[in-house]
């Protein structure tokens, strides 16, 4: 301790010797005493440890109403330091801001919960693929010219595609369904169904009056392939469209015509679905029965090639068959409504063409470059059940006007006749 002025411990005598202080004895009445003391040493500052939050217990008032708090940390900006708030506060806090009577009483609308509704069912989506099919069906029958009865055929989506399109169709719609979507998702469903269902009864309508017309002819062109076919002990027959009933040996798919080849002279393969699968399997058991068989006489006859869609799909074993194949033992015979239904592949190796009347200006254009311009004139010109023969090999045309050589019944088993 140091003293300024007389000591009042030592009245001006100090251990260290004369008190300092004495040249303050002008000032008799001043004291000037300054305390210097040994304090506690102070806890070393550390780094605070992550704040906690404090929640105070619920206190209940007087009329039973319980209090609810919720604490939260704030940066300066006034941003909310969320990382900060326990995942427990924060799960409450959710459920309470999710009460509709919460968001009316602080003028906020809660908004649906879109990404957990199912706007749109598996089973819907189905409904919904029959709708595309038969508008994809009108398209073609439209502005394409295809035949009614293929473009349904074709255009339409069996049961097993609707199961491989309907989950993953599901899933996307309900993935972007909008709050409009999820508000009118009953209505849409009943929109999509009577949109079916109109659809069908217009589909029934339809048969019906074909039915009280009577039956439809037989495409021309199927009969003289068959009538052309016969002139071969066996027969494969590739009938997509159901109209041959010539035997009853028919499958639904290629599976079993390897056995059936050794036993049976005809064979129909009748597909409802995946054509072009079993169009592949018919190709692959012909072709490795025929280089078994080298020295059988066999035909396939493809009829309405347009299902198994030659420009744009590869059968290797169609090749085999037709690149390979003894030209004196195996024939293969196609039909088609449209030269562009066959790939210009197998057209450019085809011994025959026979051409009914044709009027298709993009049609003549491609029997013109492939015949000339007088079969094209021709064919323009011709009249029921007449067709020219265009013998590639030759070069030379001849017009068939006598239908009574090829015409035969393909509803029923039939005799061999000369075309």
């Amino acid at each position: 301790m140091i003293s300024l002025g007389p000591c009042p411990f030592t009245e001006g005598i100090c251990s260290q010797g004369p008190c300092q202080a004495k040249s303050f004895d002008k000032f008799p009445r001043a004291r000037y005493n300054i305390f210097i003391m040994r304090t506690k040493k102070k806890p070393e500052v550390t780094e605070s440890p992550e704040p906690r939050e404090e929640r105070a217990p619920p206190v209940e008032s007087e009329n039973g109403l319980e209090r609810k708090s919720f604490a939260f940390y704030t940066n300066a900006k006034g941003d909310v330091q969320w990382d900060k708030m326990r995942e427990k506060t924060k799960a409450e806090l959710r459920e309470f801001l999710k009460r509709p009577d919460i968001g009316k009483a602080l003028g906020v609308e809660t908004p649906p919960e879109i990404a957990t509704v199912e706007i749109m069912s598996v089973e819907w989506c189905g409904n919904l693929y029959d709708v595309i099919g038969r508008i994809e069906s009108a398209l073609a029958i439209k502005w394409k010219g295809i035949p009614k009865e293929i473009a349904e055929q074709v255009f339409s989506y069996g049961p097993q595609e609707k199961a491989l399109l309907g989950p993953p169709t599901a899933r996307v719609i309900n993935k972007y369904a909008t709050d409009w979507m999820a508000r009118y998702k009953d209505e849409i469903a009943l929109g999509l169904l009577l949109v079916s269902v109109t659809l069908a009864k217009v589909q029934l309508c339809n048969a019906a009056m074909i039915s009280a017309n009577g039956p439809q002819a037989v495409p021309e062109k199927a009969t003289l392939a068959y009538s052309l076919s016969l002139r071969s002990p066996t027969r494969i027959i590739f009938d997509p469209r159901g109209q041959f009933r010539t035997t009853d040996d028919i499958l639904p798919d290629g599976g079993g015509l390897d056995e059936l080849l050794d036993t049976r002279s005809e064979i129909i393969v009748q597909p409802r679905e995946y054509v072009r699968s079993a169009f592949t399997e018919v190709c692959r058991a012909f072709a490795d029965w025929i280089e078994e068989n080298p020295e059988e006489t066999a035909v396939l006859l493809a009829d309405e090639v347009l299902f198994i869609d030659t420009p744009n799909t590869d059968y290797p074993s169609l090749d085999r068959i037709i690149r390979f194949g003894n030209p004196e033992h195996v024939g293969v015979i196609m039909t088609a409504h449209r030269p562009g239904d066959i790939s210009t592949d197998i057209r450019a190796i085809a011994d025959y063409w026979c051409i009914f009347r044709t009027t298709q200006e993009h049609d003549l254009r491609v029997i013109d470059q492939r015949c000339g311009s007088q079969v094209a004139e021709i064919v323009s010109k011709l009249d029921a059940r007449q067709y020219v023969v265009w013998s590639d090999a030759e070069g030379i045309f001849t017009v068939k006007t006598d239908a009574t050589k090829w015409k035969v019944n393909i509803e029923r088993r039939s005799e061999s006749v000369s075309a």
